[in-house]
């Protein structure tokens, strides 16, 4: 099953999400900064400021939401998730990058049939297909860590954060006011078996997995996870820690972070 069939049956049947009045007002703040930030009103000066952290985790400190710029997917890029969620933390850091620009300097190929041969680049090198199209793929963290470290400035660094467990990625950069783009599903539905293909670079054989999805990463409390969400203009949505820890790690544990260098 692709991106499309995956989308379509989503949207048959969305997951219930969090909607309380904090949580839609944050969102508001969020695309106000999204707006300002687009058009060049804040800048790298603006790099939030570092949290203090304690030595050691307060066991009544339970709960944490940092406001991320929202930026939708929905007739922008359909199947460009990852490309959408890469501008949220940029903008979040006071980088106003557009899709256009972040799409001029991330690699992009489309698969090609070769006699009887599916053929394709790595997703960990090269965004696959394009992100335009409905029939589009995806990229997985080296690649759009490459990307994302052209536009930053020297005090900042995106880094591949891949194997690292959800539970592990919150505690660390969340109280540090980073958000994480993480891997994951659409809607946090199962995965299905996806399109297998030739690696052009290596000959091996890859299956995509289907329903593959990226996320910002932004909040956490005792019982689940708070992300912005870049499908279906879904906003912030809240997911049960079950759910979503088991969802990233059947994609692979797969993650990034933009964190200060000093």
């Amino acid at each position: 099953m692709d991106k499309k069939e995956c989308k379509n049956a989503a949207r048959n049947q969305k997951a219930r999400r969090a909607g309380s009045f904090k949580k839609r007002m944050l969102h508001v703040i969020a695309g106000i900064l999204c707006s300002l930030s687009a058009i060049g009103l804040t800048s790298a000066a603006s790099i939030p400021p570092e949290a203090e952290v304690p030595q050691q985790m307060s066991s009544q400190q339970t709960m944490i939401q940092l406001t991320v710029p929202y930026i939708s997917q929905e007739n922008l890029l359909p199947t460009g998730c990852e490309i959408v969620s890469a501008l949220m933390l940029l903008h979040y850091w006071g980088v106003p990058a557009s899709s256009e620009k972040f799409l001029e300097r991330l690699p992009q190929e489309p698969l090609k049939q070769v006699g009887n041969t599916l053929v394709g680049p790595n997703p960990d090198h090269t965004f696959v297909g394009d992100p335009h199209d409905e029939q589009g793929y995806g990229c997985y963290p080296p690649v759009l860590v490459q990307t994302i470290n052209t536009f930053l400035p020297s005090l900042l660094q995106a880094y591949d954060t891949t194997g690292t467990p959800l539970p592990t990625l919150a505690k660390t950069y969340l109280p540090k006011n980073e958000p994480v783009l993480v891997w994951a599903t659409i809607d946090m539905k199962p995965p299905t078996q996806g399109t297998t293909w030739t690696l052009q670079d290596s000959g091996a054989s890859f299956t995509w997995i289907g329903g593959e999805h990226c996320l910002v990463l932004c909040g956490y409390d005792a019982a689940g996870y708070w992300f912005n969400d870049p499908y279906d203009s879904n906003g912030l949505v809240y997911w049960d820690k079950e759910t979503a820890d088991l969802r990233c790690r059947q994609m692979g544990l797969r993650s990034a972070v933009i964190r200060r260098t000093s």
